[in-house]
């Protein structure tokens, strides 16, 4: 099993957790299974901080062994404050049921880069509108053993 990878997040100025807290959470529970994982993240993440609520949304990939390309999209448009809203999307490589290894190839992107496009924020407002924040991942076969994870938190 591989150690969980930040794919992207959201521009925000602060996050009610840090992505080492974060991690490290979803890296004590990898064994577990998918709803396991969420549950005790958005459980764990609740503990941390009172004054957000968080969702937590799973997504399982799995190979069989015929070859195929597979490209998945993932959107959203959010109305909330950069400030103090955002999200984080994080991958865990599984090991494959049949030979047992994972696959440890992942590129991470920078920390502060984001798939959020700049110029749908108002300039007069403090409030973001209609952003939207796009997670598209192709795989192989040999990537295809993974749980992709996102976590929106929304100040309350």
């Amino acid at each position: 099993m591989s150690k969980p990878t930040i794919i992207t997040r959201s521009k925000n100025e602060e996050a009610p957790f840090s992505e080492t807290q974060l991690l490290e959470i979803i890296d004590q529970n990898s064994k577990s299974d998918p709803e396991a994982i969420a549950t005790e993240l958005a459980n764990k993440l609740a503990e941390i901080s009172s004054r957000h609520k968080f969702i937590i949304q799973y997504t399982l990939l799995k190979a069989n062994d015929v070859a195929f390309d597979l490209n998945i999209s993932t959107d959203f448009v959010a109305s909330w404050e950069p400030s103090k809203d955002g999200c984080i999307n994080i991958r865990l490589d599984l090991e494959k049921e049949v030979g047992g290894d994972s696959n440890d190839g992942a590129k991470e992107k920078d920390e502060g880069s984001s798939n959020e496009d700049d110029d749908d924020v108002p300039k007069n407002s403090s409030e973001e509108t209609d952003s939207s924040l796009t997670t598209e991942t192709t795989t192989n076969q040999n990537q295809l053993n993974s749980l992709l994870l996102t976590v929106y938190w929304i100040s309350i």
